[in-house]
């Protein structure tokens, strides 16, 4: 999967979504992602592709259950692993889910 693809999966969940930071204060439920260098994957001597690591955040009022679940209905369908924790921000009186997702195609 690249990151153009999981990008337009996960704005397809109709939420605000952007890449590294929204240009103004965006209340909850919104998304940012944060790509990160991964390295590459190497075989026979070569490298194969250069992959990312990526830093998906989704910030929810305490009531929203369901999307986390979509977000991560998501990932599994495109067979994308990740780490996940869950924190309380308490100067937005949200809730912070990161999502540490590896191995995502550059191009």
């Amino acid at each position: 999967m690249t990151i153009e693809s999981l990008y337009k999966e996960l704005s397809a969940l109709g939420i605000p979504f952007a890449r590294c930071e929204f240009s103004r204060p965006t209340p909850a439920p919104c998304m940012v992602y944060l790509p990160l260098d991964g390295g590459s994957v190497c075989a026979d001597s070569e490298n194969v592709f250069g992959c990312l690591s990526v830093r998906l955040e989704l910030y929810l009022k305490p009531d929203n259950r369901r999307l986390p679940g979509m977000v991560e209905n998501i990932l599994r369908k495109n067979k994308l692993t990740y780490q996940r924790e869950i924190t309380w921000v308490s100067e937005r009186k949200e809730i912070l889910y990161v999502y540490e997702l590896g191995n995502i195609k550059e191009e």
